[in-house]
């Protein structure tokens, strides 16, 4: 009976084993035991058998019952040796969970890594060095024990392991993020919004504010780059942005939408703009009209227009989206814009203006929402590459906004329509 249990257990044992595509379970040790038992008692039955004869096919119920209880411990001992061997293993990485704190610093760079399949890419959306994603993924995965990534020369490709533990990773990331904003949302008692620097956005909420200051409402207002405007919004720091999307930066920013649960409202498609002095503005445009013409030049040694706009130096605002790397072409002539000389970069729209106004100096932003006569322009209009820059409201996925940030955010909708 002994050997009939066992000698079951370990056929079962190994049709297991055999139909899986690995052995991550440890049932090799499974099939050791069981089948080592199994022999065991078989050598066991055969010099049982030369002493007793016929009468070992005759045992008495008392020795059945001994046998059949033998055999199950048998076969329980081999799954206590078994369970115990796949608690040290943790293959799925659970057990050791429990112990290690992770970092999730280390999480957010493993899980950016796996969707972008490619450290170098991840480090761009992270804003870090590529040696610094792949060191914090090596430790990440000497903590677990386990390797998340396949390396190789076109990127990498997350393991079995890795692909399960990319689940958890995110799902931690994601309620880590809540409670962070939760936090922030309920600290404050301000409407706090963000936006890319402008004139325009600041015009208007002054005047917003104008209509409903008897009300006593509360206002936060942050100003600074696209990405950073993503993040503040991301981590509840605002409520809403209001931001420029350049047609060369869709793909990342189509990606931090959906890695951050953010939803972006397109209200108008604008170009880029050149601005000066109206004296030095006027004279360019001028230019522009009647190249062939004698006339007193806005930048000394030039004759084209093409020249006199290669030849400006700039001046933009810091983490200015416009100052970017981006290619500028002129809508008008169509000459291609060289890289910006970038004189001085500033804060303050007071320096900006007064430098502006003083000095021979030009600034590349959007397109105006101003509405001007026909034929008068507040500067060169200008192609951003393949496409047009967008500019819209960025909010986060399925949470709701206060009260006065979606009057405000009506408020634009409605004086963008009018334009």
């Amino acid at each position: 009976m002994t050997l009939l249990i066992t000698v079951f257990a370990a056929v079962i044992a190994t049709v297991v084993w055999y139909t899986r595509k690995d052995d991550s379970m440890k049932l090799g040790i499974l099939l050791f035991l069981y089948w080592g038992a199994s022999i065991m008692w078989l050598v066991d039955a055969i010099f049982e058998y030369a002493e007793l004869g016929a009468e070992y096919f005759a045992p008495a119920p008392a020795d059945m019952l001994n046998d059949a209880f033998l055999g199950l411990s048998a076969v329980a001992l081999g799954l206590v040796i078994w369970l115990v061997r796949l608690l040290i293993a943790d293959p799925k990485g659970r057990i050791r969970a429990v112990f290690i704190m992770l970092d999730l610093r280390q999480l957010k760079f493993f899980v950016v890594s796996a969707d972008m399949g490619s450290f170098s890419e991840a480090s761009k959306v992270l804003y870090t060095t590529q040696s610094a994603i792949s060191k914090s993924v090596a430790a990440l995965e000497r903590q677990l024990g386990f390797e998340l990534f396949l390396r190789g020369g076109r990127g990498i490709s997350l393991t079995e392991k890795g692909a399960s533990f990319y689940l958890r990773a995110n799902e931690l990331l994601t309620s880590a993020e809540s409670l962070e904003r939760e936090a922030e949302e309920k600290s404050s008692r301000y409407v706090n919004l963000a936006a890319n620097p402008g004139t325009w956005f600041a015009d208007n909420f002054a005047e917003f504010y104008e209509v409903h200051q008897d009300e006593q409402l509360h206002f936060r207002i942050l100003t600074d780059s696209t990405s950073q405007v993503m993040r503040w919004v991301k981590n509840g720091a605002a409520e809403l942005g209001f931001v420029f999307v350049f047609p060369d930066d869709n793909g990342q920013f189509d990606y931090d939408l959906r890695r951050y649960q953010l939803q972006f409202e397109a209200l108008r498609t604008v170009n880029g703009m050149l601005y000066m002095s109206p004296e030095h503005m006027s004279g360019m445009q001028k230019s522009s009209r009647d190249s062939g013409k004698q006339m007193q030049d806005i930048l000394p040694g030039s004759e084209k227009k093409a020249e006199k706009l290669h030849a400006l130096r700039y001046i933009q605002m810091g983490q200015d989206e416009f100052s970017g790397e981006h290619l500028w072409q002129d809508k008008e002539t169509g000459d291609i814009l060289e890289k910006p000389d970038v004189a001085v970069i500033t804060n303050s729209d007071h320096i900006m203006h007064m430098m502006l106004k003083k000095h021979l100096l030009a600034n590349i932003s959007a397109e105006t929402f101003y509405q001007y006569p026909d034929g008068h322009r507040p500067g060169i209009p200008l192609a951003c590459g393949d496409g047009n820059i967008q500019y819209g409201i960025l909010s986060r996925q399925n949470a709701g906004i206060s009260e006065p940030a979606a009057r405000f955010a009506q408020f634009l909708r409605e004086r963008l329509q009018d334009r």
